[in-house]
This record gives structure tokens, sequence and C-alpha cells, in this order.
């Protein structure tokens, strides 16, 4: 199936939208309003397997079987959570309902959950102008109860932020706290374990700090295993069953061709070609099937440069009902991406306000590697390998998918298609 589109989409805009945060206030000091969150370098890659948690305008990586989320938005799913392993999860629970605006995200390792001594991540911010890193831990360590065992240090540069490193002992718990430094603010990242606990999970600490980020969307926040223990339980959802790869080498696979005086679209030399014949055209393939919670990947060029000051786009469809009903994900040849949900009205950007530029991008014809996970009303956005942008989308993202490529003033743009393949998202 093929539309032609004209598009009123605008290459101004060049920053992302900043997600301002309430600040806590930190004992013994007087803190003022947020400062907004400003997007940081891609973080360290997770290990392989590790998960996202995503909170008010910040996320880091948990191993998996881990739960987390947003204790201002979710509070009582993480609550839900504990009191669906017991009643001696009761005190746990009141206490991450009790966080409210003074945490910006919270996980817990839900593994092995103990009562009053859940190994658990809590992160919050304190907004100090005219501080320096150095001072703000002398401030910390000054705060610290007598009679507990410190040993703090500068941490240096982590994903763009100044840090610092403090373990803390207080029997029966033990806690690591890392404090980043962006702007006026200090972000503090406290894990804490049971004493007896925490030499085995110090690494996992280590790693999890390294992929701390500001200024992210939201995002699909995991929640514990199913354990069978009866109604209260947070079911997780089921991906849907279909699973495809298409090389583009056999011109039978399932995609349609077109040609039309405004573009067309065809395999070719091995793989699957989009031509844009007019400025301010988009158009779209997709295939026959129809399914919701996948993950949809594909690598895709530019096949010529385009003349100063012309741009095209190219990119992933999901949950497409029909011309007027669907979502998706897209990058221009200068370096910039944007997530879009197309109604009888029109195009409208997801969780943005215009096109953003993105460093990870390879501008001009060299290859990207593009994934799109929609899923529960959540689209993801991923960028040769990197989690580029998320965002909360309309429905459950049921339907078709596919490709499309389209031009703002480039009647000749070019879009080639490579290794495409859909699956089911998992967590």
């Amino acid at each position: 199936m093929s539309m032609k589109r004209a598009t009123s989409l605008s290459l101004a805009a060049l920053l992302l939208a900043a997600l301002a945060c309430q600040i806590p206030d930190l004992p013994g000091l007087n803190s003022t309003p947020a400062p907004s969150a400003t997007p940081g370098p891609p973080p360290v890659q997770p290990p392989d397997g590790w998960v996202p948690v995503y909170g008010e305008s910040v996320s880091l990586f948990v191993p998996p079987g881990w739960a987390g989320g947003n204790p201002r938005a979710e509070a009582a799913a993480l609550a839900g959570y504990l009191r669906a392993a017991g009643s001696d999860y009761e005190a746990d629970a009141a206490a991450v309902e009790g966080l409210g605006s003074s945490a910006l995200l919270w996980a817990y390792d839900a593994n092995a959950p103990r009562p009053g001594a859940l190994t658990s991540i809590h992160v919050a911010a304190f907004n100090l102008p005219g501080m320096d890193l150095a001072a703000h831990l002398e401030l910390v360590l000054s705060n610290t109860p007598a009679g507990q065992e410190v040993h703090a240090s500068l941490a240096g540069d982590i994903n763009g932020m100044d840090s610092a490193r403090v373990e803390v002992a207080a029997a029966p718990r033990q806690n690591l706290l890392y404090i980043f430094h962006q702007g006026s603010a200090f972000y503090h990242v406290t894990f804490a374990a049971a004493a007896e606990d925490y030499p085995g999970l110090l690494a996992v600490f280590e790693q999890s700090a390294l992929t701390f980020r500001t200024g992210t969307l939201p995002g699909p926040n995991p929640a514990p295993p199913q354990t069978g223990a009866g109604p209260t339980a947070v079911p997780t959802p089921e991906p849907a069953g279909l699973s495809l790869f298409d090389d583009f080498s056999d011109p039978a696979s399932g995609w349609g061709q077109l040609n039309a005086d405004y573009g067309q679209y065809a395999y070719l030399d091995g793989g699957y070609h989009f031509l844009i014949y007019q400025a301010g055209v988009l158009l779209w393939s997709v295939r026959p099937e129809s399914t919701a919670n996948l993950t949809l990947e594909v690598q895709a060029r530019f096949a010529a440069d385009a003349p100063s000051g012309e741009s095209g786009l190219l990119g992933l469809v999901c949950g497409y009902r029909n011309p007027d009903d669907f979502t998706y994900a897209a990058i221009t040849n200068t370096g910039y991406y944007g997530l879009f949900q197309v109604t009888p009205q029109g195009e409208a950007f997801i969780g943005m306000e215009d096109w953003q530029p993105s460093l990870k991008l390879n501008p001009g014809t060299a290859p990207n590697r593009l994934r799109l996970d929609c899923v529960q009303g959540v689209i993801q956005f991923w960028i040769n390998g990197e989690l580029t942008a998320a965002a909360a989308a309309p429905g459950i993202l049921e339907g078709q998918f596919g490709l499309l490529a389209g031009s703002f003033n480039w009647a000749a743009a070019h879009a080639v298609f490579d290794d495409f393949s859909a699956r089911p998202w998992a967590p």
C-alpha cells in the first residue's frame, strides 16, 4: 500500500525540549526550584540483557528481574509490586508511596526481596547554583550522621557529567551513592542493600551507575517477574508471535511495488528502494501482516547526497490501520530524527515539538541501523544501537508495519533499505 502525502514538518528546532523536575530539600540546605534537565551524551553501554528504568527525566539500566519506575507517576504500581509479594512488604510499599515528589526514580531487585532490607535504587536531585562538585561533596559528608563509616572520592567524568562516589556503611544497611553534577543540578543516585549482600552486589551497582542519564523521555518500565502468586500479581505484556527477516533478495517476499508520477518503491539489487520524484511527498509500504507489541529493525541509507539545502527522510512504520491512522519514526539525511502520529488531521510529533539532532546518526549516504519498538502505547526509537527517543503514543499501536521515505524539498530523494526484521517485543 502506498500514499502520497504532502508534509508540513519543519527543520527549525535544534534542541530537545527540557523536562523540568521539582527538587526536594537536602537536609541542612535550602534548595531552589529545579533546573531543566538537558540531554547528555549516550550512556555507557549496559551489559547484555539489562533493561532501562525511566524516572522523571532520568534513566539508568538494571539487570533482568528488577522492577522500577517514576514514583511521582507510578507510586501505586510500584507499591503494588511489593504488596503482591506478601504482607511482610507492607512497610516497604508504604515507604515507596511516601517518596512523593522527593524522588525521580525508584527501583528494586525483585529476584530476592527481603522485608525491610530491599536491594534498591533511589534517585533525587538538588538545585544549588554557584556550587561546584567538591564543595557539594564536602557538604554532603558534613551532614552524614556520626558513627557511620564513609569513604568518598571524586569519580571523574561519567556520561558528560562530573561525578563523585561515596560508600556509607550504616548497619544493617550499606549504601553506594553517586553524585552527578550538571549545570546547577546535583543528582544523587543511591544504591542500597543489606550489609551482608552488599559486597556481592557492588559490581552491579557500579555498572548501573555508569548508565545513569538525564534529559530522557518516558518509556516502558520493568515489572517484577510473574510468580503465580494470584490475582494481585502485576502482569507483563505477552508479545505477539510474528517473526520475520527479509534481506530483499527475493522479490516475492511480500513487499509491494509501485511506480507513480510522484515516486516508486521496488526490489532492486538485493535491497528495497524508494525513489521520490516530487518535493513534499511522504511514501510508505506496509506488510500485509497485522500485529502489536513489535520490534522492527532495518539497515537504511540514502543512495546519493542531496544538493546543498535540500533534505529527505526515511524510517519505519508501525500500528498502520489506514492512510490516516499510523505511527512512524524517521531520520533525515542532515542528521535529525522525529517520532510522528498520523491522524485525519495530519502528522503530529510525538513527545517532541520539532525534529531533533543526533550525533549518533551517520549523515549523508552512510548507513544507519534503525530500530522501532511499538508496545502498549509506547514508542521507542533506537539509532545505531542507542535508545534515542521514547514517548507515549495513543492506543496499543496494533496494525500493519513497514517502511517509508519522503522529501521536504529534495525532488530526487532515493532511500535504500536492507536486512529488515520484525519480532515480538520483549523488555
